[in-house]
Order: structure tokens, then sequence, then C-alpha cells
């Protein structure tokens, strides 16, 4: 029996999502390595599979199955995958493993500076998409006719093309300008991240300089904590002089990221 795509797709997304979590952890998350991963998926999830799996369409496909009677658990369970990967790892997909979240990524670094978003208005924003995409799957599924994502099948329509070709130059200027504004996946995966205990972390060598909150482009700040919307670009650990910064799977802290003085001070990053 032949293996659906999707599940496939699936397969190489949580490959993907291992190689990264353990190149964080292992503090080994270079800018070089952090390029790799980010072509890996847009070869792999993204052209070769056409773009698999796209969490967003079962946004839709759901309530209108629902409304039918007819709900097919194959994007049903896609997506629940992908929710329990954001709640175990945090945006770790969204980072490494969608072709969409890759491209935006690259085109975002040729140029550092980038316009500013507000992350809570950001967030309403995110929040009212999906809001609207539900409510709007309860009568009809039309969000694959304008999916960005299908460009990757190479057989994209006018409407799907433009958007794609809107996030692309927009990333330039805005770092990951659909995931930070628009993707209503990304607004439950940011719900589902508040409770990961993947996250990155300050150690007691911490001094409070602000270096990882001035160079990280999503508005995240370890030394606090807030990190739900951090997608692991590896940014901040490298900027930390003190190499203070790591990633870590544990008990989830509230606040300050620092754990304990006592804590001991020769971790390599």
């Amino acid at each position: 029996m032949a293996i659906p795509v999707a599940m496939i797709g699936l397969g190489l997304v949580f490959i993907l999502m291992a190689a990264a979590a353990l190149l964080l952890i292992k503090g080994k998350m270079s800018s070089i390595a952090s390029l790799l991963l980010l072509a890996a998926t847009i070869l792999g999830p993204g052209l070769a599979l056409g773009g698999l799996p796209d969490p967003v369409p079962p946004l839709q496909q759901i309530p209108c199955g629902i409304v039918r009677g007819t709900v097919n658990p194959v994007p049903a369970a896609g997506l629940a995958v992908l929710l329990l990967a954001s709640l175990l790892a945090g945006r770790l997909f969204c980072g490494y493993a969608c072709p969409l979240g890759a491209v935006q990524e690259l085109l975002a670094r040729p140029v550092k500076k980038k316009m500013k978003v507000n992350m809570k208005a950001a967030r309403i924003v995110r929040l009212s998409v999906l809001a609207a995409l539900i409510a709007a799957g309860a009568f009809a599924v039309f969000y694959p006719a304008i999916d960005p994502m299908a460009v990757f099948s190479l057989r994209p329509n006018w409407y799907q093309l433009a958007l794609f070709a809107g996030i692309a130059v927009a990333a330039v200027f805005v770092y990951r300008p659909w995931c930070t504004l628009l993707c209503p996946f990304g607004a439950l995966a940011e719900l589902a991240a508040r409770f990961s205990p993947f996250r990155l972390r300050a150690d007691a060598r911490c001094n409070d300089c602000g270096a990882c909150d001035r160079i990280c482009p999503a508005g995240q700040s370890v030394r606090k904590g807030s990190l739900t919307d951090c997608y692991y670009c590896g940014r901040c650990i490298r900027a930390c002089p003190k190499k203070a910064i790591y990633a870590a799977h544990g008990a989830r802290t509230t606040g300050d990221a620092r754990p304990p003085i006592e804590q001991p001070l020769n971790r390599q990053v």
C-alpha cells in the first residue's frame, strides 16, 4: 500500500525538527547549519512534496466537515500532530520545517534592519484571521485557492502566486511577515508554545547586557522568558558575549529565564 504524501511530509518534518533541536541543544546551531536546514526544508517538504504538510487548509476543512457531517480524519490528524509538536517544541516547526517560513527566513538575511512590528497587535491580527477562516470554513472551503504554500507544487494559480510574491517582497523588510501577521496556524502554535518545555534560556553568566534582545528580529526576550514567537534562528545565541544562552527541554519557567546561580558555568555553546 502506498504511503500518503502527507505522511511522508510529516516524517520529514519531524526529522528536520529533531535535527534543529539537537543542534540547538548541543550549541551547534551556526549560521551555516541553520542555512542548510532551511534549504533542506525548501527542497524536501517544499519542492519535493509540494508544500506538505500544510497546516492551514485543515482549519477550514474541519469546520466544513463538521457542518456537513463528514469530517476527513487525515487533515484533522495532521493538524493535531503539528499542534502537539508545537506544544512539545514551541515554534520549531515554524522555524525549521515549514517551507514558507524557511523562504521568509532566508529572505530576511540580506537586510539586517527590519521594520518593527507591535507583537501584541500582531497576535490580535493573527487570531482574527484564524477566527475568520474557521467561521468561513463552516460555509465553504476557499483557503486552498489562495494558499501561498501552493507555489511549492509548481502549479500555483495567480492568486497563490501573487500572495507568495507579496510575502517574499515583504520578508526583506519585515521579519517573517506571514508568520508574524497572517498565519492562522501560527496563532494556534503561539498559544501552544506558551506551555512548551523546550525553549531558549539564559544561565547565570547573563549580565543583562541586552545584546540578545537587540538582535532578535521577532522581538522576543530570552532574559524575560518571553519566547512564544521565537523561531529558534540562533541569532541571540551567537550574539551573546557571555555565551549564556542555550536551548533545553525541561520544566517551563516564567518571568526571568535564568536558572539558580549555582548552575555550572562551564557550558559551551
